[in-house]
């Protein structure tokens, strides 16, 4: 559990660490793909119970809402990439997005 705890506590500081200035358009740049494994991670030196966890971690995240999640991600950094900042974002037919930005 503490290292769950630790996890919170790092992604918490990133985010304190943020430009005030940047406001929630610059919390919203950041994300955090963080499974829930459903069960308490095995302790680091525990090499033969990461299999275990490693396959867990696997299922969890071909769910459609984590696919989702990382196919999110990663368009935006393909977007970004470019310099494109996204300012809209349509659903369309046959798994496709169209995106509306400037570059």
């Amino acid at each position: 559990m503490d290292s769950i705890l630790d996890a919170e506590m790092v992604w918490k500081s990133v985010l304190d660490d943020l430009p005030a200035t940047g406001g929630e358009t610059l919390v919203r740049r950041f994300i955090r793909i963080n499974p829930d494994c459903r069960f308490q991670p095995p302790a680091m030196d525990a090499e033969l119970d990461q299999h275990g966890l490693q396959m867990e971690i696997r299922k969890v995240l071909s769910t459609n809402k984590e696919q989702s999640n990382i196919d999110g991600v990663a368009r935006r950094l393909i977007a970004n990439t470019f310099y494109f900042h996204v300012n809209g974002i349509a659903e369309i037919p046959k798994n496709r997005t169209r995106y509306r930005g400037t570059i």
